[in-house]
């Protein structure tokens, strides 16, 4: 078995490809993220089991945050918005 190249830069599979346009680029990408968004609110939907405890204010807090990244993120993909909506990150109950 190969052992790997140190001191290798990672390879962004999110880079341009030679030749590609902007729609290519958006349908290349666009599913590998909305896996990667369904797959992290499948994860916090465990948090509904058995083995934690909550109260009913963390599960609003929770629900307002996703709801509101919701609606930035649809607001940015509208077709008429030509810019990319930042909100800060770090959420914590």
């Amino acid at each position: 078995m190969a052992k790997p190249k140190k001191n290798t830069p990672p390879v962004d599979d999110e880079a341009t490809l030679p030749g590609e346009t902007k729609a290519e680029k958006f349908v290349r990408i666009a599913p590998r993220r909305v896996d990667k968004a369904i797959l992290a609110i499948r994860s916090l939907g465990k948090l509904g089991g058995p083995n934690y405890e909550r109260t009913t204010a963390q599960v609003l807090n929770i629900m307002t945050a996703l709801e509101d990244e919701l609606a930035n993120c649809k607001a940015s993909l509208a077709p008429d918005n030509k810019s990319v909506a930042k909100t800060k990150s770090g959420f914590q109950l």
